[in-house]
């Protein structure tokens, strides 16, 4: 029968494949080329299109006796299967690749490589008639290796030139074969003769029964069982090291991977989608792994991901001196992590500054002017260049009230009960908070508070919000009064002026203000008195602000700090996020209007929240007449 063209071939059997594999996102148009880098085939995750070699699947179809249409097909569907079943995402390959390093070395690539081929072809070559495909594939390949005599031409020639017998590296390598090991494992799952014969190796045959042994589709031990393939490849690996003659390295790297080279590396995948993966990885996976992880990404690629903040931009004379620790190192951190969670907040309907134009005075039209600004009463209803004129338009600036997500204050508890999990979950809540407001429109101003207070006025620099959130205190907690009164009034008195700023609570401030206090309350070192009186030249400032109080609750006064949330409340909006709080319902009991509390425990808490209530914010209104309404 005459040999067809590989591309009528693959314009034919890839919509076939494409409907077994529910038609994934993945380019129609395959790349065939005469010869490829790995030799065979491979997926490329940034196109998303599947590359093949037509020397590859000429040898396939002369040398094997596989058929065009299957040749094709089963090469579509392992390539496919990589997007579809395994690994789909770089973040699979981060995380084995990184745990890989640690636990085989230099057999860490290969390894993860051939892991990443049984999870792709297990599912398929388990389906009796869609399986054959990928089955015939595999009985092609093993048929090529052992007409060349495991070794392929070209690597022969290149141990000839090195002066290396090419039948000794065969022979080591038919007895200790990887390749031949999974070969014979897909020919007894698939329950078809795949042309594998270990009867007279039985040290393959003892390692396939070690991989009979592991259940590759249960999910949930897919780490122990990496850990157990892993240990049986690179024990399969090191023995043929030990058999091989001495070889370079590059030569040997090419003896030790899987025949079909086509395993995708971190290094595949755009920076887009590295940063999507190392987003789930730190989700899934804590602070310290994920450092870990994101460290062996950069040596990778040899790419910096997660750059350091730069310094705020107005830290005032004073404030680095004083016990205030800054942790701009960890803002990287808990600024990819806030991305995975997101955040609704409820619009509230605020006096804002609105900027309309209006018609002053008349000049001539020429051509090429808006035609929106004519005047057509000037000529008549004509258009005459030069005669008709045209209306100047000039901007004014009007007090309206919109529906708009208010600025921001968050209030972060950062004294010494505040400290490991707590501080760190406290941290993420400040960072959601951030971040979805900034998202917003909005300006996040901070009030860091512990036996001093540093403040940070609402700004739309998120570089310097982050700052003052991985800012520390530590020891006791005193809020000092007269400075967040100060503080409001700065807000108030700043208008249009956005320039950063930040103020910060001085050791003669908190002097003065426990010199104040009775004796036995000069003693009272654990304190959190939060109460502010309401002004009424307040009251504006404090309706475009959203006020976020996170602190662990453990309140002595508590009954000063429901009244200053209870007369913020009568135009503002507060949320409570009560951080490792074992009597949070106590806070519930109260009916705290027009404030949220939210008892987080875990991280996970901090998902799907809402930040202000509509209806809450609407007062009751009687339904208004219709003449399409019927009660």
């Amino acid at each position: 029968m005459t040999k067809r063209p590989w591309q009528e071939i693959v314009q034919e059997q890839v919509p076939i494949v494409l409907d077994e594999f529910y038609h994934p996102l993945v380019q129609t148009d395959v790349t065939l080329e005469e010869k490829l880098g790995c030799g065979t085939a491979y997926f490329d995750f940034r196109t998303n299109r599947t590359h093949m070699a037509t020397t590859f699947l000429d040898d396939l179809h002369e040398k094997a006796a596989v058929p065009q249409d299957i040749a094709v097909r089963g090469v579509l569907k392992h390539e496919f299967g990589h997007y579809h079943h395994y690994p789909r995402e770089c973040d699979v390959l981060m995380f084995f690749g990184h745990f890989a390093e640690g636990q085989f070395g230099k057999h860490a690539k290969s390894v993860v490589a051939y892991w990443v081929d049984i999870m792709d072809n297990l599912p398929q070559v388990l389906k009796r008639e869609r399986g054959k495909d990928i089955r015939e594939l595999y009985r092609g390949m093993n048929t090529l290796a052992e007409q060349m005599g495991i070794v392929s031409a070209p690597v022969r020639e290149l141990l000839k030139f090195l002066g290396v017998n090419a039948d000794d590296v065969a022979e080591a390598l038919r007895t200790y074969s990887v390749d031949r090991l999974l070969t014979a494992y897909y020919q007894h799952q698939g329950k078809e003769n795949l042309g594998v014969d270990l009867s007279d190796n039985p040290y393959l045959q003892g390692k396939l029964e070690e991989l009979l042994a592991i259940n590759y589709l249960d999910m949930s031990s897919e780490i122990p069982n990496f850990v157990l393939f892993g240990t049986i490849v690179d024990g399969v690996l090191q023995k043929l090291e030990e058999r091989l003659p001495k070889v370079p390295e590059d030569v040997l790297k090419k003896l030790l991977g899987p025949a079909i080279a086509d395993a995708p590396d971190v290094g595949d995948f755009s920076d887009d989608q590295i940063e999507g993966g190392l987003d789930k990885i730190i989700r899934k996976w804590g602070k310290e792994r994920y450092g870990k992880i994101r460290d062996y990404v950069q040596r990778e690629t040899g790419k910096r991901f997660d750059q350091p903040s730069k310094p705020g931009k107005s830290r005032q004379a004073g404030l680095e001196s004083s016990e205030l620790g800054f942790h701009d190192d960890q803002i990287t951190y808990y600024d990819r992590l806030s991305r995975t969670y997101g955040l609704y907040i409820h619009k509230k309907p605020l006096v804002v500054d609105v900027q309309d134009t209006f018609p002053e005075g008349q000049e001539r039209f020429h051509v090429g002017d808006a035609v929106r600004r004519l005047n057509p009463y000037s000529t008549g209803g004509r258009i005459l260049p030069g005669i008709t004129t045209r209306y100047k338009e000039a901007a004014g600036t009007r007090k309206d009230k919109l529906f708009k997500v208010p600025n921001l204050l968050i209030c972060e508890d950062t004294s010494g009960s505040m400290s490991g999990k707590w501080l760190d979950q406290a941290r993420l809540a400040g960072f959601i908070l951030a971040r979805n407001y900034h998202a917003n429109e909005a300006e996040i101003g901070v009030m860091n508070f512990s036996v001093n207070t540093a403040f940070l006025l609402p700004t739309r620099e998120l570089p310097d919000v982050y700052s003052m959130l991985c800012a520390y205190w530590g020891g006791g907690t005193f809020i000092n009064i007269p400075k967040i009164q100060e503080y409001i009034r700065k807000i108030g008195e700043r208008g249009s002026d956005r320039r950063l700023e930040r103020m910060y609570t001085s050791g003669e401030d908190y002097q003065q203000l426990v010199e104040r206090l009775p004796a036995e309350q000069q003693r009272e070192f654990i304190e959190k008195n939060l109460t502010v009186k309401l002004k009424e030249d307040m009251r504006a400032v404090y309706e475009k602000l959203d006020t976020a109080i996170i602190t662990d609750g453990y309140i002595a006064n508590i009954d000063e700090v429901i009244a200053y949330i209870n007369q913020m409340a009568v135009v503002s909006r507060n949320t409570i996020f009560l951080i490792g709080h074992s009597d949070a319902g106590e806070w519930d009991k109260l009916s705290l209007p027009n404030t949220q509390i939210i008892p987080v425990d875990k991280p996970e808490d901090l998902v799907n929240l809402a930040i202000g209530k509509a209806r809450r914010l609407v007062p009751e209104q009687p339904r208004p007449a219709s003449l399409f309404y019927m009660e």
